[in-house]
């Protein structure tokens, strides 16, 4: 969207769309990120990490359509211990390990944005929890930054997933904020959005219908 108003773009750093020299594990991908983010004619960073060991739903059993129910993925996480469970240990733990560290490194990006200029937007799913983590929730207490909520329904998605923003940019989050009172889940949404997990910033307002 951005490319199509003309404005350049760096390509996507991506491990499945450019192997090693997109994984951010990697020396090589590592030192791209870093090449690519600090260059001076860089001034808008999109961050989204890994978000597979972050869901809340993780530990919860799995409806399958017969109506049994099977074992879900492994609890890695909770309120107490957002950064993982301390007695993980082995391939879970070094996971987790990872995940942490590309999760930090975007919240440590949004923070070098707002504390020198530029932008820089984190997105990730409604229930991570990744907004737990220290970081995140200092960042969203600073006048400027902001926890925007949005629904895949009601932007022409063909199922109810809340996802989030942290920017540091007033306009995505007022935009992103629009009346969408086409959505075929509407009642759905605005119930989901009211059980959702409060965002830590106390001026931030949900999508507004």
């Amino acid at each position: 969207a951005v490319a199509a108003r003309g404005i350049a773009v760096t390509a996507p750093l991506d491990r499945l769309m450019t192997g090693v020299a997109g994984d951010f594990f990697s020396p090589m991908g590592f030192a791209n990120f870093g090449a690519a983010f600090n260059d001076p004619s860089v001034a808008w960073e999109h961050w989204g990490p890994e978000c597979k060991l972050m869901s809340r739903a993780r530990g919860r059993p799995i409806w399958l359509p017969n109506g049994r129910t099977i074992a879900g993925p492994q609890a890695v996480r909770n309120k107490e211990f957002p950064l993982g469970y301390p007695w993980l240990r082995g391939k879970m733990a070094e996971r987790v390990r990872k995940s942490n560290s590309m999760a930090q490194h975007s919240l440590e990006r949004l923070k070098w944005r707002v504390q020198n200029w530029g932008f820089c937007v984190i997105e990730h799913p409604l229930n991570s929890w990744l907004w737990e983590f220290p970081l995140a929730r200092w960042l969203q207490e600073l006048p400027g930054v902001y926890f925007t909520v949005w629904w895949n329904c009601c932007y022409g998605g063909a199922r109810i997933k809340g996802s989030a923003l942290l920017p540091n940019l007033s306009l995505i989050h007022f935009l992103r904020c629009r009346r969408r009172v086409s959505c075929p889940f509407l009642r759905l949404c605005l119930l989901f959005t009211s059980l959702a997990p409060p965002p830590h910033h106390h001026t931030t307002p949900f999508l507004l219908y």
